[in-house]
């Protein structure tokens, strides 16, 4: 019974490829193997078709343009081209599925895929931009808050201003010019100050050798005459000031050489307490450790 519906159910498939295509077939042709020979020859039949259109446009006069009205024969051209098509839309078949079930089913189910697959890769994209357009937020409301932080400080100094002692002047940066200028003076007799105590303490706690001293040191040393007396020595405030000059003036080259004006305990102690470095290729060398870095 069964296989008697399927066999009825082909046939109406074949009589319909028959009524599309104009293929001629037999009553007694309902195998699967017969439609598809059918459908082969409906499609070789549809190819000839096409052959033989583009051989008829392939053997088509071309004629000539005018040259005073190439504009209008290339718009009257157009027009029908557009109602050649216009009027094949009407006379065509809209597409339809193949009538078994299964194929529709398929078919749809496809199409429903495809389309669920090209809505989650919308949604992960509007996810991404999302993400984004929320971190972009953050950061100008993180910016927002700092420039609301520096406004209400300069506020805060401007008010300060008016209610301080420069608010009655009338040139506030005159007075403003006077207020750094007074603060300079200050500083420069604390830099005055500090120089003379700095003095004081080195005068006091570290003298320049004496003559006596020298023999001692040289005989302690085994040394014979270095060509230098007392008097010829440095003092540690001296040398000091040429290493902090030498740091600031020529910070790409900090190093002094050291002569026999240099008295080597006070360039020991120095060293002991880790205020200057030596050359780690000229032992002869020193700087200044930067502290101001």
């Amino acid at each position: 019974m069964t296989s008697k519906r399927r066999s009825a159910k082909e046939c109406r498939d074949v009589h319909d490829l028959q009524a599309e295509g104009d293929v001629a077939l037999s009553p007694e042709v309902c195998s699967p193997s017969q439609g598809i020979t059918t459908l082969k020859e409906l499609c070789e039949q549809r190819w000839r078709e096409i052959k033989l259109s583009a051989q008829k446009l392939s053997n088509t006069n071309v004629r000539a343009v005018d040259a005073d009205k190439s504009l209008l024969q290339i718009l009257q051209e157009k027009e029908k081209c557009v109602q050649a098509e216009i009027k094949i839309l009407k006379t065509s078949k809209a597409d339809r599925l193949p009538p078994d079930p299964n194929v529709q089913f398929e078919v749809l189910k496809q199409d429903l895929l495809s389309s669920i697959e090209q809505l989650e890769e919308t949604l992960s994209l509007a996810g991404s931009q999302e993400q984004e357009l929320k971190n972009s937020i953050e950061k100008e409301q993180e910016y927002e808050r700092q420039l609301l932080t520096v406004n209400h400080h300069l506020e805060e100094k401007v008010e300060s201003f008016d209610d301080g002692p420069m608010s009655n002047t009338r040139d506030p940066l005159s007075a403003v010019f006077k207020e750094l200028q007074a603060k300079i003076k200050k500083v420069e007799l604390v830099d005055k100050q500090l120089s003379k105590d700095f003095d004081t303490f080195l005068t006091q706690h570290f003298p320049l050798p004496t003559e006596n001293d020298l023999k001692v040191y040289k005989k302690t040393l085994r040394r014979t005459n270095s060509g230098n007396g007392a008097h010829n020595l440095l003092t540690l405030k001296t040398i000091l000031e040429e290493l902090m000059n030498k740091c600031i003036d020529e910070p790409h080259d900090p190093y002094i050489t050291l002569t026999d004006w240099y008295w080597s305990p006070y360039i020991e102690l120095l060293t002991r307490c880790q205020i200057v470095l030596h050359h780690p290729d000229h032992d002869n060398k020193i700087k200044l450790v930067p502290f101001h870095l």
